[in-house]
Parts: C-alpha cells; sequence; structure tokens
C-alpha cells in the first residue's frame, strides 16, 4: 500500500465520520424541534450533543488534517491552486465558525431542556431558545457548505 493510498484512505474515513455526525446532529436536531414533548426533546438534544462531540468535531478537524496531508503528498500547491484555497477557506470557516456557533446554540437548548424537564414542562427560556432556530440555521449552513466543497474537491473547476 502506498502512502497515497494510506493516506487517501483516512481521508475518506475522515469525511465520512464527519459527514455521519452531521447527519446525526441534525436528525436529532430536526426530532428535538419537532416535537413539543420536553423529555422527547431532552433526549434528543442529549443525542444531538453526543453525536456534535463525537463524531462531528473529531470527523471535521481529522477531515482538515488528512486533506493537508493528501494535498501536500498529491503535490498540489495549498497556496496558489484556487479551487484548494476555495476549498481551505470554506473549510477554516465550516471549522472555526459554523460548528462552534452550532455547538453554542446545540449546548444552550440542550441545557435548556434538561432544565424544563425537572419541572415537566416547557419553560419561556426553552421556548425563546427554540424560536431562535441557532443550531438548524447553522446546520443547514454546514450542510450547504459541505456541498460546496466537496463540489470543488470533486470537479476543480477554477
Amino acid at each position: 500500500m502506498s502512502l497515497d493510498n494510506f493516506l487517501l484512505f483516512f481521508h475518506f474515513l475522515s469525511m465520512f465520520i464527519y459527514v455521519a455526525g452531521l447527519a446525526a446532529v441534525m436528525s436529532s436536531l430536526l426530532q428535538a424541534w419537532g416535537s413539543k414533548d420536553v423529555r422527547f426533546q431532552v433526549s434528543s438534544f442529549e443525542a444531538a450533543h453526543t453525536a456534535e462531540q463525537a463524531l462531528l468535531m473529531p470527523g471535521a478537524v481529522f477531515t482538515g488534517i488528512t486533506g493537508l496531508l493528501v494535498g501536500a503528498e498529491g503535490d498540489y500547491n495549498l497556496i496558489t491552486t484556487g479551487w484548494l484555497v476555495a476549498l481551505e477557506v470554506i473549510f477554516l470557516i465550516v471549522l472555526l465558525f459554523c460548528i462552534p456557533v452550532l455547538a453554542l446554540g446545540l449546548g444552550r437548548v440542550h441545557l435548556l431542556s434538561v432544565q424544563a424537564a425537572r419541572d415537566s414542562s416547557a419553560t419561556p427560556k426553552l421556548e425563546e431558545a427554540l424560536a431562535d432556530n441557532v443550531p438548524l440555521v447553522f446546520g443547514v449552513i454546514v450542510i450547504v457548505l459541505t456541498i460546496v466543497m466537496a463540489y470543488l474537491a470533486v470537479f476543480r473547476p477554477f
């Protein structure tokens, strides 16, 4: 097995973990937002929080690391190749801005839903947090930017 194949294998594995984490987070968030049962919301937010910590963040970090290694091993110029620079910038936006904001919003609604579960009814703060839709909005932004990154990597338009 060559170094190129070894790096590509781990890059695809890390991308799979990243996308699986994103799918798990978003499906749990959508289930929680669609329910009025506070206990169901708590379990859904807990599942989303766990997926974010166990799959989404590590997958994103390892995707970046292995992507840089694949690019360097493949003799790409990481600074002057147009599509690769665009991919790097979008990835950094996702990694350093969108995912942390998604995680903060998710942590907020998770905490508020746990507090509301103790009272067995939705609190005004939980209803306000659910009305904000911060995790959903940034989750959709991450999904769209992930599709753009995949397009850039596959078709290399410029």
